[in-house]
Parts: C-alpha cells; structure tokens; sequence
C-alpha cells in the first residue's frame, strides 16, 4: 500500500538526502586545526633540542562535530530508505500511472500540465481523476 502523504515525503526525502549531503560537507571542511610547535630531545645521547610542529582539532569541538555529523548520517540514511520504498512500490504500478506520479508529484507540475506530458487525449481533469481513483484503490487493497 502506498498513500498519496508517502508520495509527498518522497520529495522532501529527496531533498533532505542532498541538504544532509552539503551539511556534512560542511562540517568536515569547516573544522578548525589548531598548530602548534613543541620543543623536544633526541632520546639518545648527544640530547640535542630539537622543535617539532603538531596540529589537530581540539577534542571538545571533534566531539560536538562528530555526534552532529552522526546525526545527519541517520537522518539521510532514514530519507534514503523512504526513497528506496517509494521508488520499489512505483516500479510495480503501471507505466502510466508511473508516469503520471512522476509529473505531478515528484515535477510538481500542474493537472494540466501532467496531461500535457502523458498525451494521448488526456486532459487535466482525466488525468486527475485516474490519479485519484488508483489511490483510492490502491489504499483499500491494504
């Protein structure tokens, strides 16, 4: 059973999947390093001084990043799983309603613009009414 409020999510889900994408980017570029240079000896003799430079992200700012960056791994796994029921119900529907579905939700193009798409006579209101009598349908077949 698939309802028209999946179908909706789908779209968000697409785009929550590219937003979490860019966000965990984000945050793997933007943290900071911090340089630094230390003074150390040779462990065997003669003891010679020598300087060495560290650098590093501090613990307590890797710690908020990483828990945040979990976050967002969860959240575009959960949308990608959403996207994967949505488009393994859709290839079981008729290629024609496929299409229709893809115009009008996923396009968000309007009645008659979908019409348009599908041709073969079909004009805003047919095309809506087909759409609606196959959600019906399919929400009693649950």
């Amino acid at each position: 059973m698939m309802q028209k409020s999946i179908l909706d999510q789908y779209i968000d889900a697409c785009e929550l999947v590219k937003e979490s994408e860019d966000r965990i980017a984000k945050l793997r570029e933007n943290r900071s390093t911090v340089h630094d240079t230390v003074i150390g000896s040779s462990p065997e003799f003669p003891y010679t001084v020598q300087h060495y430079k560290i650098e590093g992200t501090p613990s307590k700012e890797l710690a908020l990043i990483d828990a945040e960056e979990r976050i967002l791994l969860l959240q575009r796994g959960n949308a990608n799983a959403l996207r994967a029921e949505v488009e393994n119900w859709m290839i079981g529907i008729p290629a024609r309603m496929q299409r229709i579905i893809r115009a009008h939700i996923f396009d968000r193009k309007s009645w008659r613009e979908t019409a348009e798409i599908i041709g073969r006579g079909a004009n805003e209101y047919s095309v809506r009414k087909e759409f609606e009598r196959f959600m019906k349908k399919n929400a009693k077949m649950s």
